[in-house]
């Protein structure tokens, strides 16, 4: 995985906190444009910049939150599978995300499978703010 200088970096982090703030705020449309203004400053092919899944995460959390889960699944996908590529290994905060979307978009199974992965590797501390129906279908 390759590094951004540290100028686009620095955007790239801005952008972040806005939308952050903006998503915070409710203000899911303009978060999605400082995220989007956020994956603008990483070149191509973003997939290899480890920044890139952080991006990925924020964007699939405005989807989340909009009840896109459809969308939101698609980008946590994309977020994990550069997070893996670095890392080797899940990312907990993903796998909860992907198991939501799979849930709310019936395909229990999965769900299941991935959110008791996220609960192995952090414990119930995951879920803490979430709605508890999804703790409960992995305990």
């Amino acid at each position: 995985m390759k590094k951004l200088p540290k100028s686009l970096y620095d955007r790239v982090k801005i952008s972040l906190e806005k939308g952050n703030e903006f998503l915070d705020g409710d203000r899911s449309d303009r978060a999605l444009e400082e995220f989007e203004r956020a994956l603008g400053f990483i070149p191509e092919p973003r997939d290899d910049y480890e920044v890139t899944y952080e991006v990925l995460a924020a964007i699939g959390d405005v989807h989340w939150f909009n009840e896109d889960f459809e969308k939101a699944l698609e980008t946590f996908e994309s977020a994990q599978k550069i997070f893996g590529a670095a890392h080797q290994h899940y990312q907990p905060f993903l796998l909860l995300r992907i198991g939501q979307c799979c849930y709310e978009l019936e395909d229990e199974e999965r769900a299941r499978t991935l959110l008791k992965m996220g609960l192995e590797a952090i414990g119930a501390d995951l879920f803490e703010e979430e709605d508890p129906k999804y703790l409960e279908l992995v305990s």
